[in-house]
């Protein structure tokens, strides 16, 4: 199971990475899309390693683990898990503006909330 340092240090690597691809003009929203998730997904293993919480590979027990336990932003990572498996897998136009939202209605919120949890910067 990776500790929550090696969690922080992953969602450190995919926001510099969602910070890259997410400069105007914005070329690839659906990757936006997914860096932002998986960003959000690893600020999520951290602070559920530290509270000694299983850590879960399937998403939907994550999710729940994530709902239970850090609910504040249960509904925006709930949003951005399906925004993502929807840029992912259903192979439909996303566009700029829709990734513009997940970053400021679901992303923020969840980096904001979770860096002041563990007392980080991301």
């Amino acid at each position: 199971m990776p500790s929550e340092d090696a969690h922080v240090t992953q969602a450190y690597a995919n926001a510099r990475f969602l910070d890259w691809i997410s400069q105007p003009p914005l070329r690839h929203p659906d990757w936006v899309i997914t860096a932002a998730f998986y960003a959000a997904l690893h600020l999520a293993d951290a602070y559920l390693a530290r509270e000694g919480a299983p850590h879960w590979k399937e998403h939907p027990k994550r999710n729940a683990e994530v709902s239970r336990r850090l609910t504040a932003i249960a509904v925006e990572y709930q949003d951005l898990y399906i925004a993502s498996r929807r840029a992912r897998y259903d192979c439909g136009p996303v566009s700029p503006d829709e990734a513009h939202d997940q970053l400021k209605d679901n992303y923020q919120p969840i980096r904001t909330h979770i860096c002041g949890l563990l007392g980080i910067e991301v």
